[in-house]
């Protein structure tokens, strides 16, 4: 909650999955989707975000930030 009052939306990941263990990776998504979903409904709520400002915070915040900053392997390597 904090992060979207202080730093540019484009600067921060809400998931990484760098665990060994697939489980734990799964398990730190649903909570990490949980947990943005909880914070932008409430900026929604309070005025401060529009549906479709959360919609897409939540698209770069959980996805498109990553693939910014970590873009796939086209070569298929």
């Amino acid at each position: 909650d904090d992060y979207l009052e202080t730093m540019p939306l484009n600067k921060i990941l809400a998931f990484g999955g760098d665990y060994r263990c697939p489980e734990l990776t799964y398990a730190h998504a649903l909570i990490a989707r949980r947990n943005c979903a909880q914070v932008l409904a409430a900026k929604v709520e309070a005025g401060l975000f529009r549906e479709e400002q959360a919609l897409e915070a939540g698209r770069l915040l959980l996805r498109d930030n990553a693939l910014t900053l970590f873009p796939p392997n086209k070569s298929g390597h």
